[in-house]
């Protein structure tokens, strides 16, 4: 029958870009013409896509030595860089650093590269000074009055009520206008029941407090008068940069001095939340003037000679 064939091709797609080809094959003979077809589809390669790792800010830690990303493609693999490019954040409160993931290239010239950026925020402070509270009128009393050689007042709380002491840092000689009202301990005297409460102003923070309540001026260490904060006989201990925090449940049966101290520090940078904050150290402590036996002042030492002695006294 003399079959002859004929081929109809389309051309082929590119090797990167895929595409569809269609071949037909046209035969015919002596008694008739027919086609028969087939067709190839050539697929592209995958896309390559890195999926970056999920991160969370920092705080007060430094940057992870690596991080791990993942990529899809002709070959899937992973990818596992350190920090590069380590700046500092425009308000000083923080440190940037950049992630650089590349994929490799594939034989098409495919490849990915996506930057994950990581914050390392931190927390910051400054001016850290002692701190104590005074009584706006005349029952506040400093301690150079009384001969010591460190500035701070003894408040006397007569009748029962709510008061509110201002609270100075870095009040040197009792002059306020060279310290820093940093905020305020409010002294609650109700049902023979004190409560006091220490409350930082906005940008400030407390990282000590010391309470003396008494029914002398000063707490006494060995019969002798003293302003040492380690002294007195409520210490709310070491806190952690505490916006507030408060000493209750201390019975008093009268009149009483007290003495609020505390270590304070402006805030420049916070990322960390303190566990300290707003919490309450109960005291449970009864104080009773009538067994308290305690004088107002510094006890004074001296020697006298000779004894005996009739006309002249002689005093070192």
């Amino acid at each position: 029958c003399s079959p002859q064939v004929a081929i109809n091709a389309d051309a082929a797609p590119a090797l990167c870009e895929g595409g569809v080809a269609k071949v037909t094959w046209t035969v015919s003979d002596l008694c008739e013409t027919f086609d028969v077809s087939a067709t190839w589809t050539l697929t592209p390669l995958p896309e390559i896509v890195i999926t970056l790792p999920e991160v969370s800010d920092l705080c007060n830690d430094d940057f992870p030595i690596e991080k791990t990303a993942s990529y899809t493609g002709c070959v899937p693999g992973t990818l596992t860089v350190g920090p590069t490019n380590i700046r500092d954040r425009e308000d000083g409160c923080a440190q940037l650093a950049d992630y650089v993931f590349t994929t490799p290239v594939d034989v098409c010239g495919n490849f990915d590269t996506k930057t994950l950026t990581v914050v390392r925020e931190f927390d910051k402070y400054t001016n850290c000074e002692t701190a104590f509270a005074k009584l706006e009128n005349e029952n506040a009393r400093c301690f150079d009055n009384d001969g010591f050689s460190r500035w701070g007042w003894t408040n006397n709380i007569t009748e029962e009520g709510t008061y509110y002491l201002p609270l100075y840092a870095g009040a040197a000689q009792c002059d306020t206008s060279k310290g820093a009202h940093v905020g305020q301990v409010i002294v609650t005297y109700s049902g023979g029941m004190v409560n006091v409460e220490y409350d930082l102003s906005a940008g400030y923070v407390m990282t000590e407090a010391h309470v003396y309540i008494g029914c002398g001026k000063y707490p006494m260490k060995k019969d002798k008068a003293t302003v040492a904060p380690g002294q007195f006989n409520f210490n709310l201990g070491s806190l952690d940069h505490v916006y507030n925090y408060s000493l209750s449940n201390v019975e008093v049966d009268g009149p009483f001095w007290i003495i609020a101290h505390a270590v304070t520090c402006e805030e420049i940078c916070r990322c960390s939340i303190s566990e300290d904050n707003g919490k309450e150290f109960v005291a449970d402590s009864v104080i009773s003037c009538e067994t308290v036996n305690q004088t107002d002042s510094p006890k004074a030492e001296f020697k006298a000679y000779p004894v005996p002695f009739d006309d002249k006294l002689n005093v070192p």
